[in-house]
């Protein structure tokens, strides 16, 4: 059954729509992740420097 077809109605782009919804919200998550780990990096770096 083709994705366009009139039996299908919208569901197909709906599910499409969900899909593409939940990628972004992925990897604005990751882009957030990195971050903070390069900041908890960055500050183990600082201490271990003031330590020595």
């Amino acid at each position: 059954m083709p994705l366009d077809c009139p039996e299908c109605g919208h569901g197909v782009h709906a599910k499409h729509r969900t899909f593409q919804e939940r990628l972004e919200n992925a990897r604005s998550n990751l882009r957030f992740a990195e971050r903070r780990i390069a900041t908890l990096e960055a500050e183990l770096l600082e201490r271990d420097a003031a330590v020595q």
